[in-house]
């Protein structure tokens, strides 16, 4: 759900957990910065659900290689 409030560290690390990206001694592990950085981890998705609109289901892996 899109709130305006910003980025969740906790949100971002319970999904990397789920999604085996890092396990949850590594997530607990983690700073704020440090799990905020994981959107960049290429499929990495917090979204519910991801689509083909523009804007949307594409990785931050992308948007930080072509910027």
């Amino acid at each position: 759900m899109l709130d305006g409030r910003g980025i969740g560290p906790a949100r971002i690390r319970s999904v990397a957990v789920d999604k085996g990206v890092i396990t949850r001694e590594q997530a607990d592990a983690l700073s704020d910065q440090e799990a905020i950085n994981l959107i960049y981890r290429p499929g990495l998705s917090t979204a519910a659900k991801v689509s083909n609109l523009p804007g949307r289901g594409v990785g931050m892996d992308v948007v930080l290689s072509a910027v």
